[in-house]
């Protein structure tokens, strides 16, 4: 199945062929960056969360001088 299609893929124009792969390199590169970015929130937001709790809220410490 696979070789089918690639061989239906060398029949096209060589434009044609460069725009198909301009567009799954395209989305295979917006899937990676999404997927890097949902790891790095991971690590960077919700590790420190779940080791060290919420930080404590400071808006109840600080008293208004208006």
């Amino acid at each position: 199945m696979t070789n089918e299609i690639i061989e239906l893929i060398k029949t096209w124009h060589v434009i044609f062929q460069f725009v198909l792969l301009f567009g799954v390199a395209f989305m295979g590169m917006i899937l990676s960056v999404s997927v890097l970015g949902y790891i790095g929130e991971f690590f960077t937001e919700t590790l420190p969360i779940l080791f060290r709790g919420y930080p404590p809220n400071k808006q109840e410490d600080i008293e208004d001088d208006d």
